[in-house]
């Protein structure tokens, strides 16, 4: 099966071309007021449209941190969003609401904290009972996916900080046991084949990395086409 490639954190519609160009599976659109690269509902309907009007198969992902799942529902549905990326503190109960509705749910996991240490191999064990940041009870059931993040203080995504890759591969493995995982935190054109041969995820993300410089939320189209190349490249070479 294909690696699946998001592009997250798109603000612009030539951002979205570029994206689409490159061969992405799914835009990223956030909606998170914190974030610099928040996208009013209004505009992230402007371009979802555009990317469906350049690839009707390509995803379109609302990211969000709210809490509130009538809020939730009510701008996934404005926006028009094939999947709804919880990117925050959300009750199972709040995406089981989404879920009903017809949004499926990337649940993200936040299990490695900046400083903590990076196991020395892959085969190691945790504290008995625990569990990443965002990690619901098995009651509610499996999310669509998993997208394993990193943290940096109170920025919940976008820092650009990578997981140590041991620590990547093991939490891979230990959480695709329940669902699929997209594996995001720095992942850059430079860096993600690396995560791919020892990670193995179902899906990757990239944002931060694929930006100009000191421009939050403003793409770099050659970043964009050299990170999706640099994932089909390893698709070919290991016959994915």
């Amino acid at each position: 099966m294909p690696v699946w490639v998001k592009v997250c954190g798109l603000t612009r519609l030539q951002d979205v071309e570029a994206a689409v160009a490159a061969g992405a599976d799914a835009v990223g659109l956030v909606m998170a007021p914190e974030s610099p690269r928040y996208v009013t509902p209004d505009h992230a309907r402007k371009l979802a449209s555009h990317a469906r009007a350049l690839a009707p198969g390509v995803a379109v992902v609302g990211v969000f941190t709210q809490t509130d799942a009538g809020l939730l529902l009510s701008a996934a549905r404005a926006v028009g969003v094939d999947l709804v990326q919880l990117h925050g503190q959300q009750s199972g109960r709040t995406r089981w609401s989404l879920e009903r509705a017809g949004f499926p749910c990337i649940r993200v996991l936040w299990p490695a904290e900046q400083g903590q240490q990076a196991p020395a191999t892959h085969d190691f064990a945790l504290p008995e009972g625990e569990q990443p940041l965002g990690w619901e009870p098995d009651s509610c059931g499996p999310p669509r996916a998993f997208l394993l993040d990193r943290r940096s203080g109170r920025r919940q995504g976008g820092t650009g900080l990578s997981h140590p890759v041991a620590w990547a591969a093991w939490w891979v493995r230990r959480l695709s046991a329940h669902a699929p995982v997209v594996l995001a935190g720095g992942l850059s054109p430079d860096n993600v084949a690396s995560y791919l041969d020892h990670a193995r995820p179902w899906g990757v993300d990239a944002s931060s990395a694929l930006e100009v410089p000191g421009c939050p939320g403003v793409k770099d189209p050659g970043r964009i086409r050299a990170f999706v190349q640099a994932v089909r490249e390893w698709e070919n070479e290991h016959g994915t």
